[in-house]
Order: structure tokens, then sequence, then C-alpha cells
């Protein structure tokens, strides 16, 4: 038999709208299908309990900027470790 990928329907709620967003939907298009719903208790119910889709990615205001934020923390923090370990660690004779 030969292998063949799942694709999933999927919706999106994108409140932030931003650069970013829209690449992580681009990239969740690869394979997969976004589909369009009304953004509304109800009908996402109804859409997830008919298996007419896999999920809902529902993106806040603000995604953008607290994910450069994380990064910067994530990278800051990072270098201060690498410093901190190579000078201990890394002593030649």
């Amino acid at each position: 038999s030969t292998f063949s990928p799942t694709t999933y329907k999927f919706a999106v709620m994108d409140a932030d709208n931003s650069e970013i967003s829209r690449a992580l939907i681009t990239y969740l298009e690869q394979g997969n299908e976004k589909v369009h719903i009304e953004d509304k208790k109800e009908v996402i119910q109804d859409e997830i309990y008919n298996r007419s889709i896999s999920c809902v990615l529902r993106i806040p205001s603000g995604f953008f900027e607290s994910f450069f934020s994380a990064i910067s923390s994530i990278a800051f923090t990072s270098s201060i470790f690498a410093r901190k370990y190579s000078s201990e660690r890394l002593k030649f004779p």
C-alpha cells in the first residue's frame, strides 16, 4: 500500500491580522484546507460535531507583539546561559 498524508479542514479566527499570523495560516494551509465559517459558538460547535472541520485556530489580537516578546526573552536567556557556561566549562589547559 502507498502512503497518503492526512489532510485536515480547519477554520481560523485571526483577530491579530499581522504578518506573523498570516504566515502561520499560510504554513498550516500547506497540505490542509482552510475553510471559512462564522465566528459564532453554535456554528463552530456544529461544524466540529458534524466533522466538517477538525479544529478552529483562534489567534488573539496582540499575537504578533507577544510572539516577538517571547522570542526576545528566550534569545536573551539563551545568550546569558551560553556566556555563563562557555566561560566556566570550556577551560583549556
